[in-house]
């Protein structure tokens, strides 16, 4: 059986350039998500309590969308063979909960999203959205939106990153990315990948849904529910 080691030496020579860089990558995939958060909030005229209110329940649904399409496409090839081949073949594949960090950028590659995911969703839907929905709701609203979706892939990615990071690395001294990272290497143990933790910014929809993982370090049944 292939080792993690050997798996992530032959990804790195097939999969990318001598020229990639994974710093630029995340430059990349940072940047337009911040642009258009940029824009929505210099659209937005004034936080309303309304507004205030928005923005948070919008982030918990981008966090269930996300729930939802970790939890089917990513972990199931019978509904995407794409998806899967990306997710659980690809970065399962490169990182196992013994072997959850990258060795350098370069292996930012199996955690980061494609770029041009990040340049469709602000190209084709946010910024349309920006200007399209005003049509039919209040400025302030739609902007809240476009925010929302903006700020939502902005986590993602940082927070995803940020699960990677060697254990004792500074910023997971904060209680939120310290606690996410164990919950995200609990789910890259292969007994448990495809039944818990697909919370990737906050793991509410794991808690609402039962797929937060309890167990207490020793693997779980899953033909017993754990």
């Amino acid at each position: 059986m292939e080792t993690t080691a050997a798996y992530r030496a032959r990804s790195r020579r097939e999969m990318i350039s001598e020229s990639y860089s994974g710093r630029r990558h995340a430059i990349l995939n940072f940047l337009p998500m911040i642009v258009v958060a940029g824009i929505a909030l210099y659209r937005m005229d004034g936080f309303t309590p309304v507004v205030l209110l928005m923005i948070p329940l919008l982030l918990f649904l981008g966090n269930l969308v996300i729930y939802l399409v970790h939890r089917f496409p990513y972990h199931r090839e019978e509904l995407s063979k794409e998806a899967h081949a990306a997710h659980t073949i690809l970065h399962h594949g490169y990182y196992t909960d013994e072997h959850a960090t990258f060795d350098s950028h370069r292996d930012f590659f199996a955690i980061l999203l494609p770029s041009w995911v990040h340049y469709l969703v602000a190209i084709a839907v946010l910024l349309p959205l920006s200007w399209l929905l005003p049509a039919v709701m209040p400025n302030a609203y739609a902007q809240a939106i476009v925010f929302s979706g903006a700020l939502y892939l902005f986590l993602y990615e940082a927070v995803h990153l940020s699960a990677h990071l060697p254990k004792g690395h500074p910023l997971l001294r904060l209680p939120w990315l310290g606690y996410m990272r164990d919950f995200h290497v609990t789910h890259h143990d292969p007994k448990l990948m495809a039944e818990y933790n697909f919370g990737i910014v906050f793991p509410f929809w794991d808690w609402i849904l039962g797929t937060h993982y309890r167990g207490n370090g020793e693997p779980v049944s899953l033909a017993s529910g754990g």
